[in-house]
């Protein structure tokens, strides 16, 4: 498609202190075959050499734009900065420590374009299948939520990130990462801005939002990025734990009305509990689990615990 035939797509990167890994990411933001493109920057206010970096590569390169942010606000005000500033028909979510393949835009939209066509519908999530590499050398497989089997759809990937509920036939892969999502700019405003109380677990919030709104979840079956596992300060268990608590009471009318509230709370403390490596209060909560929830609660652990202690070994350096 000739460049000037194609429509414009706004590459969107949050930067928080990622000075070894910026420049990676908007160099693949500026190898992507996609030809009509623009790339922008938001920076969190870091308090490394992340500025200099964005600066200068956006003063050899016209079509960077950049905005830093005076004090630091969270990833969710960053992407609604993004979003405010992406004058394209399409917004691309890349990280700041990620690199991506110079064909995942043209591999997004074609799928994206097909649901929209084939669902007579814009509201389409597309996410994008990759690998994900570890210090010590494993690679780990990311396969987009919708790219094998049926997409998710509505009310499915509501229940599916509030208490993990899986509908036979329809595929969650990795779930809902804002990292590689591409939407219409127009999806986005519909869904309204990221929730700028959540320090994590604002992508899955947006997903829960355009899930309440009918909303469509695909991937690429492609693999379009390659993710780089990193530490940062928002990436710890108490702020995950605090995120996750208050998303849930967002939606507590709807699962106290399907009598699912205390499921949730109680999932929710055991990963605390396990990530913030509280062996004893983990097996107690862990045991509570299986006691109330019998039957659902056996299903979500052999679907999670297992595989959740594989990945854990295997990314051991």
């Amino acid at each position: 498609m000739n460049k000037l035939n194609q429509p414009l797509i706004s590459i969107a990167i949050t930067c928080y202190n990622a000075e070894n890994s910026i420049g990676r990411a908007i160099f693949s933001a500026l190898r992507q075959k996609w030809g009509n493109k623009e790339i922008l920057v938001v920076d969190d206010c870091s308090y490394d050499s992340s500025v200099s970096i964005i600066k200068r590569l956006a003063k050899t390169n016209k079509n960077i734009s950049f905005y830093i942010h005076k004090k630091n606000m969270g990833v969710a005000a960053a992407r609604n900065r993004l979003i405010q500033m992406a004058k394209g028909d399409y917004i691309a979510f890349f990280d700041d420590d990620d690199q991506s393949h110079p064909n995942r835009l043209s591999e997004q939209i074609k799928v994206i374009s097909y649901y929209e066509k084939r669902h007579s519908s814009s509201l389409v999530a597309c996410y994008a299948s990759g690998h994900r590499f570890y210090e010590n050398g494993y690679k780990y497989k990311i396969n987009a939520i919708g790219s094998n089997e049926k997409p998710p759809h509505g009310m499915a990937i509501v229940n599916y990130l509030l208490f993990n509920e899986r509908q036979k036939g329809l595929y969650f892969g990795a779930g809902t990462p804002a990292s590689t999502l591409f939407a219409k700019k127009s999806t986005f405003f519909a869904v309204g801005p990221f929730d700028t109380k959540l320090r994590r677990v604002e992508d899955a919030d947006f997903a829960i939002r355009l899930g309440f709104m009918k909303g469509l979840f695909v991937g690429t079956k492609k693999n379009v990025f390659s993710q780089f596992a990193t530490i940062s300060q928002d990436k710890n268990p108490e702020i995950a734990f605090k995120s996750e608590l208050y998303l849930l009471e967002k939606y507590k009318t709807y699962l106290e009305g399907i009598n699912m509230l205390g499921y949730s709370r109680l999932w929710i403390k055991i990963r605390y509990y396990h990530f913030s490596h509280k062996k004893i209060k983990f097996i107690i909560s862990l045991i509570c689990f299986l006691i109330k929830y019998p039957i659902i609660g056996t299903r979500h652990i052999i679907r999670s615990l297992p595989a959740r202690f594989f990945h854990e070994i295997s990314i051991i350096k």
